[in-house]
């Protein structure tokens, strides 16, 4: 994810401050973050029926466990177009 904030005038190079006690944010900078990204799925076994065959689970996370709620703010999958709600979104 990427940020471009234009500048403020209070002063400070460089920085950007937004929102009551937010920590100050650097102007043109890019900043590149690893992230993990996929699914599982479990076989449901004697639970499942002609439509439900599997539990899946989706997710993004980064490699050594770092929060990402700073940069990402929701999530957007897209299931394939068989699928109730074919495009889900998480924040």
């Amino acid at each position: 994810f990427s940020r471009n904030d234009q500048p403020n005038n209070s002063g400070a190079a460089g920085a950007l401050k937004t929102g009551v006690g937010a920590s100050p944010r650097l102007l043109n900078t890019t900043v590149c973050v690893p992230i993990v990204y996929g699914s599982i799925a479990f076989f449901l076994g004697k639970k499942a029926d002609e439509y439900h065959t599997h539990r899946w689970t989706l997710y993004v996370r980064s490699p050594n466990g770092e929060d990402l709620s700073t940069g990402i703010s929701k999530v957007v999958f897209q299931l394939h177009p068989s699928f109730p709600q074919p495009v889900r979104e998480l924040t």
